[in-house]
């Protein structure tokens, strides 16, 4: 990590040890904030000891949401960036909207630090990253589908299945990958189909994937050890699954 990406956390943290060390009446965050794009605050933080305590406050600040989601809008694209940081820390299902939107923003940091905080808020971020998993952009696809497999829901295994149909490989591959953390056997066929994908990361993706869900894959996977192109990673996923296979 950057020593700018940990100043800049830092500051965010701030914002947030300045809520909670208040007691029952939070005060004016409108400095706190305002920091955020100051450079001279920025400077005088570098050498601040409190910075490392206060990017651990993110994951207690409820009372933040609200003014970092306001951040997001920020045109300052850090600014935006630490804020969706922030709110994937505090893991408020409110902030599962705007950070949805914020999946659409001409940064690509952005992008990934909005997607990041979905899969840290759960299944109520699901509905946002399956949505998104519809995009025009192929980034954001990418993205959402990765955040679909943090969130770990199996009700989005059907759309990551179709997903490995994508015209982009970054996306099928990362659809692969999210299909492996939710080990849904009612994908086998599709990942078994995956294995034979042109690109090679997709395959192996594909292979890890059935190798974590395990038993349920065995038969496909066997079915797969007379094809020449497939073979060694129908292999690769059997051994993986080691006694259960």
């Amino acid at each position: 990590m950057s020593r700018e990406l940990v100043v800049l956390e830092g500051i965010v943290g701030l914002v947030l040890l300045d809520l909670f060390t208040a007691g029952a009446e939070p005060r004016n965050i409108t400095g706190p904030l305002q920091q955020l794009t100051d450079p001279a605050a920025r400077a005088t933080l570098d050498e601040d000891p409190r910075a490392s305590a206060a990017i651990e406050m993110a994951a207690a600040g409820a009372a933040a949401v609200d003014p970092l989601i306001g951040a997001l809008g920020h045109r300052d694209a850090e600014v935006r960036r630490l804020a969706a940081w922030a709110l994937g820390e505090i893991g408020d299902p409110r902030s599962v909207a705007p950070l949805a939107a914020a999946l659409a923003d001409e940064d690509a940091l952005v992008v990934r630090a909005a997607a990041e905080a979905l899969g840290k808020t759960g299944r109520a971020a699901a509905p946002a990253l399956l949505a998104a998993l519809g995009d025009r952009d192929a980034r954001a696809r990418c993205l959402a589908a990765g955040a679909l497999g943090t969130v770990g829901d199996r009700a989005g295994a059907d759309a990551l299945a179709a997903a490995l149909r994508d015209a982009d490989p970054s996306v099928r591959a990362q659809a692969a990958w999210a299909l492996g953390r939710i080990r849904e056997p009612r994908t086998v066929a599709a990942l078994a189909a995956a294995l034979r994908d042109e690109d090679p990361n997709v395959g192996r993706q594909a292979g890890w994937a059935l190798g974590e869900i395990g038993a349920p894959a065995a038969p496909s996977l066997a079915a797969l050890l007379g094809e020449e192109a497939v073979a060694a990673r129908a292999v690769q996923a059997l051994a993986r699954m080691g006694e259960a296979a």
